[in-house]
């Protein structure tokens, strides 16, 4: 009954360590809950200052440019007993005894864009990275029935539409990423790293049966609850 298609399309080009890029294309399809395909687009390109202008720098041993795009996501089939455990509020009831001609496809999609720049001293025993992400996050849930009342009991039938349910949220924000080998020998290295990360999150769109748990333009933390100041107003 549930069968999923997928197909995967890769191409890259690297010209002298200069510069390079990579795309790939993928495809799925999930015949029980679309007549449609869905097509997913990725790729990144890179150019290295250092390599194209001064190669024989000793003052930096790599300076590079990255810019990438990526769309990636997930998704489940849901019976109806565990609506609600995916859906917060409400959603349609089911008729007692039809809940097994019901089903939900939990569908989460996202899009992401990112730039960033990458510093190289020392043979690269030192690197430093910055980088900005923008990401949109599509979470949807789709309700069908599988089934129709006949005359004295429930039987199956072809797939139709119940209801759909959708969000989309944003996540963007800067990553900078710090790595220094202590130590590099023929049978030991010894590397050392550092993270730090700015991030805001946003609902972009509210469905409005996840009101009032979600509040447009807030964060998604709001779902959860507000930090509030001494007089109750909230400021988180």
């Amino acid at each position: 009954i549930h069968t999923s298609l997928g197909g995967y399309a890769k191409v890259g080009y690297s010209y002298k360590n200069i510069a390079g890029a990579n795309v790939s294309l993928r495809l799925d399809r999930t015949p029980r809950y679309e007549d449609r395909a869905v097509l997913g687009k990725s790729g990144d390109a890179f150019f290295d200052v250092r390599n194209a202008f001064f190669p024989e720098s000793s003052a930096v041993s790599g300076l590079r440019l990255t810019v990438g795009y990526g769309e990636a996501g997930r998704e489940e089939s849901v019976p109806y007993y565990l609506y609600s455990q995916y859906l917060p509020g409400t959603f349609p009831v089911a008729e007692s005894e039809s809940e097994p001609f019901f089903e939900g496809l939990s569908r989460c999609r996202s899009a992401e864009f990112n730039a960033g720049m990458g510093v190289g001293f020392i043979n690269n025993r030192v690197l430093f990275n910055v980088k900005y992400y923008d990401k949109r996050t599509l979470d949807s849930f789709y309700g069908f029935s599988f089934g129709k009342k006949g005359q004295y009991y429930w039987e199956y039938a072809s797939r139709s539409d119940s209801f759909s349910r959708s969000t989309l949220l944003s996540n963007r924000g800067f990553e900078f990423d710090l790595s220094s080998e202590i130590i590099r020998g023929k049978d030991i290295r010894w590397t050392v790293n550092a993270n730090a990360a700015w991030n805001v999150n946003q609902f972009l769109r509210v469905d409005s049966s996840d009101v009032p748990g979600a509040v447009l333009g807030r964060s998604v933390g709001t779902a959860v609850g507000y930090v509030l100041d001494n007089s109750g107003t909230p400021l988180d």
